[in-house]
């Protein structure tokens, strides 16, 4: 289970550097901007989960403690 975080990274950082390649010819900045976008990707995944979770909760309401 502890490599599946790993894997996510590396696999956003290898599609952040693919898209990179296609728009840059400097390495440099394809390094960089690859960086950027593999974050951004991460950024993404996060915000669309978190969403996911938002809408659970708000569709299922919130626990009855009473």
């Amino acid at each position: 289970m502890s490599a599946i975080p790993a894997l996510i990274l590396i696999g956003a950082m290898i599609g952040g550097f693919m898209l990179a390649g296609r728009w840059v010819e400097n390495v440099f900045l394809q390094l960089l901007l690859g960086a950027l976008l593999g974050v951004g990707i991460i950024i993404g995944l996060v915000c669309v989960v978190l969403g996911v979770v938002f809408a659970g909760c708000l569709i299922m309401g919130s626990p009855s403690f009473h």
